[in-house]
């Protein structure tokens, strides 16, 4: 699946009001999410999609499914480029303003494995593994700088092609 450099800047500078909009997608979301993923946890068969895989092909399908012009398909698609799903270059896990002053979620990670990490470890660990789903944040913009040879990105929709 493609999508123009004009479609992709309009996504990343549509604001979700935090206040109102938010809870309502997250409400949205979060019933569908239960929806998919309740009947999965009791699927006991070994050729199942992994999680990360099922979050994947939730997250693809649904920016695919919902209809242009909704709050939702923006918060989507942030999601998809700020978890290398659509790799412009810029908005990615390399690029987390968490990982550079310390997140939580990697430290727990890293505490786990027990031992002391260089600062390139780390990079690479947090840039690399799929320890967390990063959201848009409001206090960190997107990044907008593109290069003028992009005109189209892909967005990663292997994942829908694949069977268990």
């Amino acid at each position: 699946m493609t999508i123009t450099l004009e479609q992709h800047l309009r996504y990343l500078t549509t604001r979700i009001d935090y206040e109102t909009e938010f809870p309502k997608i997250c409400g949205w979301m979060d019933k569908r999410w239960r929806d998919l993923y309740l009947p999965w946890l009791e699927d006991k068969s070994e050729n199942k999609l992994t999680e990360d895989e099922l979050c994947w092909k939730w997250l693809v399908t649904m920016f695919r499914d919902l209809p242009d012009g909704k709050k939702t398909k923006v918060f989507v698609y942030q999601v998809l480029v700020l978890n290398d799903i659509v790799n412009d270059g810029l908005n990615n896990k390399q690029h987390c303003a968490k990982r550079l002053r310390g997140c939580p979620i990697e430290r727990r990670w890293l505490k786990k494995l027990g031992r002391e990490w260089q600062d390139t470890d780390i990079q690479n660990i947090c840039g690399n593994l799929a320890i967390c789903l990063r959201l848009p944040d409001p206090s960190c913009p997107f990044l907008l700088d593109f290069s003028d040879d992009l005109t189209e990105l892909v967005i990663d929709d292997r994942i829908l092609n694949v069977r268990r």
